[in-house]
């Protein structure tokens, strides 16, 4: 799962803004957690937006033939 990988940030879409099953345990084990409120988000939650938005470099680095488009 999420909690079990190795690293110190994690980078996330929405879909993991939930705080006890993702956010509470990565924060228990002292890492990062770099993901968006959901717009229905009752208590507001802040993240690093700089951080967020650098993510798709990392699927840059790691995917180079997803970012080619074939015309």
């Amino acid at each position: 799962g999420l909690c079990q990988r190795k690293g110190d940030t994690l980078l996330a879409d929405k879909a993991y803004d939930a705080d006890e099953r993702v956010i509470e345990r990565l924060l228990q084990q002292g890492k990062v957690a770099v993901i968006p409120p959901k717009r229905n988000r009752t208590i507001a939650r802040e993240y690093d937006k700089h951080l967020y938005k650098a993510r798709h470099l990392r699927h840059e680095f790691f995917c180079p033939t997803q970012a080619i488009s074939s015309d």
